[in-house]
């Protein structure tokens, strides 16, 4: 039983679906889904619960009180066990961490296992639900991370948790779409969501003013939507990037989008944050090599200098940092010729599903033998 209580339609919930229909397909399990609300149109195939309770405002803690958080998740934990009780599963993956003290308190005791995104460091240690969190660390009985980036914070911020810690990547399942890289183009893209406290969409658009300045001619398509896609149209407007800066909304398929515009010469993240950011992934299986800031955590695990992309250092100062991520954009589109499509693509072969099945499996066996 997999739960998460908001399920929007993003990167994690895409990954979460993929390993769900692994389990089912590939490995002989029945998953449930579960979670507080979702889009009325999703339905997954596999069986889901859907409570329908309103729990988007429920963080970060620091704009709630402690009761007003547990007024959402202990009703919603009440609402878990009932479904353990009907669906009899033999572990519980739960995607907000925190939700493990709550899940105990009301007497789940099936093994429940923590399936951690983004930089903890960032995402939890930094806002109001680190103890919860920190208290989720020591009642559960394994967590989930996506790298050693993420495992070396539990190893600073928690030590007592590192040896119930496995790293299992996130599984990425894209085919190849022709012409997503194009080494004549004189395009950058973004792709993902428009969140600008996490994907710092702000940074994106100076670098890339600064980069235009002496490289006239040049796009950036932005490809995604979110919450703060006024605030970037705001901005564009500003620095006067109407007729080269386009933002294109969310599309069903980002990689088919961008091959039929003409492709792109690379992608670019702009994060102060990530866990294992699926965009690197997918644009690579496309054989596009990425720019991005060596944020925590991932990005650092994944490009490999010069092979399949340019990791991009913060500066002492946001100044510093926006005018190193303008001159890696100003190299990218200075250096054609060395980009090799095919090596771009096998750089990421360890995120396929059919590697991480085998990881899962002997995970899932190590925390329930019998099963």
């Amino acid at each position: 039983m997999l739960t998460k209580m908001v399920w929007k339609i993003g990167g994690g919930e895409n990954v979460a679906q993929t390993v769900l229909e692994m389990m089912k397909d590939s490995m002989g399990i029945e998953p449930v889904l579960v979670v507080s609300d979702a889009p009325t149109n999703f339905m997954p195939p596999f069986p889901m619960e859907n409570f329908r309770m309103n729990t988007y405002d429920l963080i970060p803690l620091k704009r709630n009180t402690v009761l007003k958080v547990a007024q959402k998740m202990v009703p919603y934990s009440f609402k878990v066990k009932k479904c353990v009780k009907k669906y009899n599963p033999d572990i519980i993956i739960s995607i907000d961490p925190y939700l493990a003290v709550t899940f105990r308190l009301v007497g789940i005791r099936k093994p429940i296992v923590l399936w951690l995104h983004n930089s903890i460091e960032q995402q939890f240690h930094k806002r109001g639900l680190w103890p919860f969190v920190k208290v989720a660390f020591e009642v559960c009985d394994a967590i989930i991370v996506l790298n050693e980036g993420m495992k070396q914070e539990i190893r600073q911020l928690f030590p007592s948790a590192l040896p119930k810690t496995v790293v299992i990547r996130n599984p990425v399942d894209v085919s190849w779409v022709e012409g997503v890289y194009n080494p004549s183009s004189m395009r950058f893209t973004f792709v993902g969501r428009i969140y600008n406290k996490q994907k710092r969409l702000d940074r994106l658009v100076k670098a890339f003013h600064l980069f235009k300045s002496d490289h006239e001619g040049w796009e950036l398509v932005l490809i995604g939507d979110g919450p703060d896609r006024v605030m970037v149209d705001a901005l564009i407007k500003e620095y006067g990037l109407e007729q080269s800066v386009r933002v294109a909304g969310w599309q069903k398929n980002p990689w088919m989008y961008l091959s039929t515009i003409g492709g792109a010469r690379a992608l670019v993240l702009s994060s102060d944050f990530e866990g294992s950011p699926l965009t690197i992934v997918e644009a690579m299986m496309n054989g596009l090599p990425v720019v991005s800031l060596d944020c925590p955590v991932g990005p650092s695990e994944i490009i490999k200098e010069g092979e399949n992309g340019f990791l991009v250092p913060f500066g002492v100062s946001e100044e510093e940092t926006v005018k190193n991520l303008a001159r890696a954009l100003s190299e990218m589109a200075d250096n054609v010729s060395s980009w090799k499509p095919t090596a771009i693509e096998a750089s990421v072969e360890e995120f396929r599903p059919s590697r991480l099945k085998v990881e899962w499996e002997k995970f899932l066996v190590s925390i329930c033998p019998d099963a």
